[in-house]
């Protein structure tokens, strides 16, 4: 619209503008402390003003109080090793869910030393948000400000620092450290006082034991709260007896419950570890957590989808060592192949480096031998 330079109308915008050119100019200039929302000092009431704060509001910015000391917080952490797969992540948050279950004041944490596998890069893309999962330089600075204290730090699918890489930081500053690990052939050296290490298929699996344990601990304690409610109240219902105890069981119920997002992951944990069931390492507890893993929701599909990784870089070693060493020879029209492949230690999934050998060498049969140098220990994949 227009407005005529000598109207009312005119004079008006005019006196407007010059207000609100003032109000923008003088909340652009208070620092951004003195617009932030804080709450109501000790004693003050919500929603009832506090006089000294009657300024007037176009006036010059208050003097911010000076921060006053506040008590650190607690917090359990969970390392994955560097590089981490599919097996570490999963276990890491699913021991971090059943660290939340206990009860304790403060929340549990995954933190990523450095990077991740590129299967696993991809997931956390699309899915890093719904994870508990916070960054290494972050939680070190809040520990360092005073503002967080770990109270026990967890290491699985690892049980050596230098593993973690620069996460070996956080172990002077926890209270306890607990490790979990499916390497019966390594030692620790970071003096846990809590050390797991059992010969299964993977990490997730002892994990999904783990939750699920507590899980059926919990309900048989909340189904026994409620009978005892019910008894003492005549049968008419849980209301009378114990009920901080009912309350207290029922959210460490909620707590344990799988989402579909957990048991997809915890699944593909053990998944990516035992070949989908097919290594050696693979056992009858792999597969039991996986059928109680897709009870709880796991998605086959999304299974599917994201095991379909490459070679560990164990496992491609391997298989530049092995067609170095090849040899040929043909025996009734079948051209049979053998190799050798000597490393440092023993290379889980053996048979997939074999397999894959089969796919891309122009054999018909296969006889691979690995083995240890130092011990020379062999073992055979045809």
């Amino acid at each position: 619209f227009i407005i005529s330079e000598g109207s009312m109308a005119a004079a008006t915008m005019r006196h407007l503008a010059t207000v609100l050119l003032a109000v923008s100019s003088n909340h652009k200039s208070r620092p951004l402390t003195s617009r932030i929302q804080r709450a109501p000092p000790h004693g003050a009431t919500r929603g009832v003003a506090d006089p000294s704060s009657q300024a007037d509001p176009l006036g010059p910015p208050q003097t911010p109080e000076q921060p006053k000391a506040v008590d650190a917080e607690f917090v359990d952490v969970v390392l994955t090793h560097t590089t981490a797969d599919f097996d570490s992540l999963a276990s890491a948050v699913g021991l971090a869910k059943l660290w939340q279950s206990d009860g304790r004041l403060g929340g549990a944490v995954v933190v990523l030393p450095r990077g991740a596998h590129p299967g696993v890069a991809d997931y956390l893309a699309l899915h890093r948000h719904l994870l508990p999962i916070l960054e290494l330089k972050q939680l070190v600075s809040d520990c360092n400000l005073g503002l967080l204290k770990i109270r026990r730090l967890g290491m699985v699918d690892c049980q050596r620092s230098d593993r973690i890489g620069p996460g070996a930081a956080l172990l002077d500053l926890a209270d306890s450290v607990h490790v979990i690990d499916h390497h019966v052939d390594k030692e620790s050296d970071v003096g846990a006082g809590e050390v797991i290490v059992e010969h299964v298929g993977s990490v997730s699996t002892i994990v999904t034991e783990m939750l699920q344990q507590a899980t059926r601990k919990a309900q048989r304690r909340f189904a026994a709260l409620c009978a005892h409610g019910a008894e003492n109240n005549g049968g008419s219902g849980p209301v009378s007896e114990g009920p901080l105890e009912r309350v207290e069981a029922e959210r460490c119920l909620r707590v344990l419950e799988l989402s579909d997002l957990e048991a997809t992951l915890l699944a593909l944990g053990v998944h990516a570890d035992t070949g989908s069931l097919t290594y050696d390492s693979a056992g009858p507890r792999d597969g039991k957590a996986l059928a109680w893993l897709m009870e709880c929701g796991a998605s086959q599909a999304a299974v599917n989808d994201y095991s379909k990784d490459g070679l560990s870089l164990e496992q491609q070693a391997a298989l530049l060592e092995a067609f170095a060493s090849v040899k040929l020879t043909v025996h009734n029209g079948l051209r049979i192949a053998t190799a050798t492949c000597w490393l440092p230690g023993y290379v889980n999934g053996l048979a997939r480096v074999a397999q894959d050998m089969l796919d891309l060498g122009s054999m018909d049969v296969l006889f691979l031998a690995g083995g240890k140098s130092s011990t020379q220990a062999v073992f055979t994949r045809f």
